[in-house]
């Protein structure tokens, strides 16, 4: 009414216009302000526009943290108007490899320390500190090789063994063999020793030992010890065995009547007290002789170990012992860390063996790898070897 035309900034709202068409106006406020709800091309305030909003809370509707005014949802904007940020599930590719912000990956709420992309939208790589699960078995420590694999066979994993029949009176003895890298088996009945690839399962080898009634066996460097139970009070209850399978008498407990479980410790032979029965409950002592004299004891301790122990083993650092499970379908693993004095240190639960089987043998090698023998309880069917990390 002024005979002035209408513009954009005069505080009136033209309304002869549709939308679309050059000259409509949503709002005029009459000021050139592009931070509030009607910016200075008239058009009311929304995200995308290329105008940032500085009128509102953070809590407001509407609230912009930026605007661009472009769709693109791979730079420091996105199309909602939120800040770019690492775990969005939008990965910028805005920036250099060198600059702050730069995303490898971005999934998301999926990014986690243990996946493919790291919380810090970094992509996971053997060497950043990170176990990438079922990529790597580890990321760093001195058994992590320049592949995130531990070194060691048979690490990880179960494998089936031969169905070796054998009384289910005792445990069955289990070492480590680090001279040829395998297992050595000592199993009841007419059996010889047997040699185990820990990664298959596999037999490779064996010894005859020629003897009846194997609990236990030791690996040396270019022996074996064997603690074979007599029956009686009489009979020799540990044997020498060369590795091309001579025997020969070693010591005798005399009252072995069912046997016991025994390891090296450095210059030492280590055996729990002999067993007067077939219940292996009461084996909770540990007798320290030397190597070449076993009947020569010297030092006896009382481990503590409820149960009884099956088998032994030392990993160079520590005694481990397993406890007792005589007789026990899905037998849980339980093993005590003892010092090389066989003072109780840790207890640790590592599951169940699995189908009809208990834990049985018991062997570790000095980088920190493990394996449990579990054993069929219907005369060795569904027997099984498992490949453990020792606890720390």
């Amino acid at each position: 009414n002024a005979c002035v035309e209408a513009r954009c900034g005069d505080e009136i709202v033209r309304l002869d216009l549709n939308n679309g068409v050059v000259g409509h106006e949503a709002c005029d406020d009459g000021n050139e302000n592009r931070d509030d709800n009607c910016p200075e091309n008239c058009q009311l305030a929304r995200c995308g526009d290329g105008f940032l909003r500085l009128d509102l809370d953070q809590d407001d509707p509407g609230f912009e943290v930026c605007d661009d005014g472009d769709n693109d949802e791979t730079d420091d904007c996105l199309s909602n108007c939120e800040e770019a940020r690492c775990g969005d599930g939008i990965q910028r590719q805005d920036l250099q490899a060198d600059e702050e912000g730069f995303e490898a990956c971005d999934e998301g709420v999926n990014n986690n320390n243990e996946g493919a992309c790291l919380s810090n939208c970094v992509e996971a790589n053997c060497g950043d500190g990170f176990v990438h699960a079922g990529v790597e078995e580890c990321d760093g420590g001195d058994r992590c090789d320049d592949a995130c694999q531990l070194e060691g066979p048979g690490v990880t994993g179960t494998v089936n063994v031969p169905a070796y029949s054998g009384w289910n009176f005792h445990p069955q003895g289990m070492c480590w063999d680090p001279i040829q890298q395998r297992l050595v088996l000592a199993i009841q009945g007419n059996h010889p020793l047997y040699f185990i690839n820990p990664a298959t399962g596999q037999q490779t080898g064996s010894i005859d030992a020629n003897l009846q009634h194997m609990t236990s066996v030791a690996c040396a460097e270019d022996h074996f010890i064997i603690g074979d139970y007599t029956a009686n009070n009489s009979g020799i209850d540990m044997h020498r065995i060369s590795r091309e399978g001579g025997r020969s008498n070693h010591g005798n407990e005399v009252a072995a009547y069912g046997g016991y479980p025994l390891t090296f410790v450095g210059d030492q032979l280590v055996r729990t007290n002999p067993s007067n029965n077939y219940n292996w409950s009461n084996l909770r002592q540990l007798r320290f002789s030397p190597r070449g004299n076993p009947n020569a004891i010297q030092n006896t301790v009382d481990t503590g170990i409820a149960e009884g122990i099956a088998d032994l083993c030392f990993d160079g650092e520590s005694i481990w012992a397993l406890a007792y499970r005589h007789g026990q379908n899905n037998g849980a693993i339980r093993l005590y860390r003892l010092n090389e004095q066989g003072a109780q240190l840790s207890q640790h639960d590592l599951g169940n063996c699995q189908g009809s089987a208990g834990p049985a043998g018991l062997a570790c090698s000095q980088n920190g790898v493990g394996w449990i023998y579990c054993w069929g309880t219907n005369e060795g069917n569904q027997s099984t070897i498992m490949g453990i990390e020792l606890p720390n």
